[in-house]
């Protein structure tokens, strides 16, 4: 993922959330970005289950909006293919 000024429309850094990011939600009282990312590498994690699309199962990352780094402690396994993701408090 690349993130832009949006002012400037210059790119200020590409943050590696994970294989074909998919959906993102912004909780800014949390000061985070969710990225559901489809995980479609041969390495990453394989599904629970078989299905047709013998896809690996997604993961959720967070970016901290205040560093522009991913939260290293915090990643969590998702079905196969995920398309969104969205913040509910």
């Amino acid at each position: 993922m690349d993130v832009i000024n949006y002012s400037t429309f210059q790119k200020i850094k590409s943050i590696f959330t994970g294989h074909e990011p998919r959906g993102i939600s912004i909780d800014e009282e949390g000061h985070c970005v969710w990225v559901a990312n489809r995980n479609i590498s041969p390495t990453g994690w394989a599904p629970h289950h078989t299905t047709v699309c013998q896809g690996k199962s997604g993961n959720v990352t967070i970016i901290d909006m205040n560093t522009l780094e991913l939260l290293p402690e915090w990643e969590a396994e998702v079905s196969v293919d995920p398309y969104c993701v969205s913040i509910k408090k």
